[in-house]
């Protein structure tokens, strides 16, 4: 990886840099292109679909996980 940009990307707001993260990410799953879930990963996966599954007021929505990550505005 270019160290750089790099460079450049962290001198970006949080707010910027998570909005890249987020473009990088849409861009590879619209392209068929997400890398490939581990055999851990998915248990790890199954087993927090679980946890949701018996509490689900105890989770959060991708908007509310993204306001806590972001701050206060």
């Amino acid at each position: 990886m270019d160290a750089a940009l790099l460079k450049v990307i962290a001198s970006l707001p949080r707010d910027e840099q998570l909005d890249l993260v987020e473009a990088v990410w849409d861009g590879l799953v619209a392209n068929d292109e997400a890398p490939t879930v581990t055999d851990a990963q998915r248990r790890v996966l199954d087993q927090r679909l679980d946890a949701m599954a018996r509490e689900p007021d105890a989770t959060l929505s991708w908007d509310e996980v993204r306001a806590r990550v972001r701050g206060p505005r």
